[in-house]
């Protein structure tokens, strides 16, 4: 451990895949990182989700040993299969290509159990649940971050990977809320006796203007999400509601697929419009960063790019840059980064 990294204390805002994962790395590196996450508890939550060869090969340069743990608590996929609506199969494409070309396979896991696994990489200490950030501010000596309900945490470094509706970005550059894409989603998981896929299989069907995902997450459960174009969003009254919305949507489908929705818990379901934010503009990037020079840490969210921002005019006074503007991001990241 280094004696120079571990007098920084670092802050990160959310306990998600993203929060987690760069903890572990600062962690690894020395740093006393803390965590801090508006849920009291890791419950159950989440859906399914696909993790590709550039993402383990990343998880496990922050801890070798971690994508063997991730393989036994998921799913290898061996095959992608395309299918119609009434279950018939178009196209079968393997998928052992990735570990032949990459040496990481494609590993699907249910978004909880993945979570699990990163937050056992950090001291339990490290973690503080029931911490909604409400804001932040700043001077040249450190940042205070605010919380609702709980005191208030000095720290030197703030990192905000608080979703889409994150607080510090608020605090930051105080965009408005998210762009919806007018797209509607329905996701679970769920274990049931399903005939539609079968372990290792990753199952895509597409219909008009909507489409259902399919795969195995582990210990015997399926994940399914079912999205569609939608002009306007919506929330349906409760979970039974929100149930029967997707099976009125798919009622001309297949019986395996309807099977597989009806065998699912209405409380399982998680309902959602899809959206994303708007890239920061060249003026509004300019305005945060033109007083000073900037080293950049670069990290990937599945709705936006994170970039950390580190002052050099002093030996640690940060900012926190969140965008979707790739090309921003390629232009910081030729210069010289934080951590190499």
């Amino acid at each position: 451990m280094s004696t120079n990294n571990s007098k920084h204390k670092i802050a990160i805002i959310g306990a998600g895949l993203g929060g987690l994962a760069c903890a572990s790395a600062l962690h690894k590196h020395g740093f006393d990182v803390h965590v801090y996450e508006k849920a009291k508890d890791f419950r159950p939550a989440g859906g399914g989700l696909g993790l590709l060869p550039n993402g383990l090969r990343s998880l496990d340069a922050i801890n070798p040993g971690i994508v063997a743990e991730i393989k036994n608590s998921g799913s290898q996929v061996q095959q992608s299969i395309s299918k119609s609506t009434q279950n018939e199969t178009i196209r079968i494409s393997p998928s052992n290509r990735y570990e032949d070309k990459y040496d990481f396979p494609f590993i699907t896991i249910w978004w909880w159990r993945l979570q699990q696994i990163l937050a056992s990489n950090l001291p339990t200490n490290n973690i503080h649940l029931n911490h909604r950030c409400t804001g932040f501010s700043q001077d040249d000596e450190g940042i205070d971050i605010y919380f609702d309900g709980q005191d208030k945490v000095r720290t030197d470094l703030l990192i905000g990977a608080d979703g889409i509706n994150s607080a510090v970005r608020a605090s930051l550059i105080g965009d408005g809320e998210p762009r919806y894409l007018q797209s509607m989603s329905w996701r679970a998981v769920t274990k049931c006796d399903q005939k539609v896929l079968n372990p290792g299989d990753f199952v895509v069907i597409r219909g008009d203007k909507e489409f259902m995902y399919l795969l195995h997450v582990g210990d015997g459960d399926i994940a399914w999400l079912y999205r569609e174009r939608s002009l306007n969003p919506y929330k349906s009254a409760n979970e039974d509601e929100a149930k029967s919305c997707v099976l009125d949507k798919i009622a001309q489908w297949g019986e395996p697929l309807r099977f597989l929705v009806e065998a699912t818990p209405s409380e399982r379901i998680l309902e959602g419009g899809i959206c994303d934010r708007q890239p920061l503009d060249s003026s509004d990037f300019s305005r945060h960063v033109e007083k000073r020079e900037w080293f950049a840490v670069y990290f990937r969210e599945p709705s936006y790019f994170l970039y950390l921002e580190v002052s050099s005019s002093k030996s640690f006074n940060p900012c926190l840059i969140v965008s979707s503007d790739k090309p921003v991001g390629q232009r910081l990241r030729r210069r010289r980064r934080l951590w190499p």
